[in-house]
């Protein structure tokens, strides 16, 4: 089979099926490698505005079936600079650098404008902010562990009035002048440094008796 005719099959396959299409013509490598190089080429034509027919077929709109739409790869790992490395049909974006989530100017990974979360290096971290925000949640943490000095490093709302927080720092359980857990109409719990601590009372308080 000829290149051009290789080219006129794959050019409506999903790229990420395209290895096992190929396998079943059980072409030479060096043939196989020249189409995949082709086809992926091709796909990046369109990664700053996808055309979904192009770079996955079976995408029909219907988000809620999770494909991928484009990839950048080098030498096999994941990896783009400015901009995301990933991106699925519902809408996820990811930022990678060799392979880890990474991006130092914003969320490595963006479901929408309200649920994103910040990585460097593989590591959850952000500085000024949460690192971690959904539609429930919001966690702050730093260098990949929950970390905050200002309020709660841990903060979800279950939407039926029980909100859960709680204070770390680097990690660890602690808060100065009040309970370091706070589960709303069940409990609180005071800790400093990661062990039980408080001077004005019982470290431990079950508020429904």
């Amino acid at each position: 089979m000829s290149l051009d005719s290789l080219l006129a099959n794959t050019k409506t396959i999903s790229y990420f099926e395209l290895d096992e299409y190929l396998d079943t013509l059980k072409l030479d490598a060096a043939l196989k490698a020249r189409v995949k190089e082709i086809e992926y080429n091709n796909r990046l034509k369109y990664v700053d505005n996808p055309r979904y027919d192009i770079i996955d077929p079976k995408f029909d709109g219907d988000i809620t079936e999770l494909k991928i739409l484009y990839h950048y790869e080098i030498e096999g790992k994941l990896h783009r600079e400015g901009g995301p490395a990933r991106c699925w049909s519902t809408g996820l974006q990811e930022w990678f650098i060799n392979n880890k989530y990474h991006n130092e100017s914003g969320p490595a990974k963006f479901y929408n404008l309200n649920a994103y979360e910040w990585w460097l290096n593989g590591v959850r971290h952000r500085d000024d902010g949460p690192a971690v925000v959904s539609q429930h949640a919001e966690e702050w943490f730093q260098h990949g562990r929950h970390h905050r000095e200002d309020g709660p490093a841990y903060t979800w709302d279950f939407g039926n009035g029980t909100i859960i927080q709680e204070w770390l720092i680097h990690g660890v359980p602690h808060r100065v002048g009040g309970p370091s857990y706070i589960e709303t109409g069940y409990m609180r719990e005071w800790m400093q440094n990661g062990k039980f601590h408080n001077p004005d009372g019982p470290a431990m308080v079950f508020d429904n008796g």
